[in-house]
């Protein structure tokens, strides 16, 4: 879900010619990729059962990383 928004930013940026929302979904994607890189908080489906985040906690960890870019 989170990527999706990424994606409709990305398309109205580039539909509307708006380099703010082009900048916002580059930002969700670092964001993101950030937190996949650390390998921490994830989800069930990426990093198994023993481990996995609730999506509540990830998502506040994508905020987190989007405060700090």
């Amino acid at each position: 879900a989170i990527l999706s928004v990424q994606m409709m930013l990305d398309w109205l940026g580039n539909r509307h010619d708006d380099d703010r929302l082009l900048r916002a979904a580059e930002k969700v994607e670092a964001a993101v990729e950030k937190l996949l890189s650390e390998g921490r908080t994830l989800t069930y489906d990426l990093i198994g059962e023993v481990k996995a985040a609730r999506c509540s906690e990830v998502g506040a960890a994508v905020e987190e990383r989007l405060r700090i870019a």
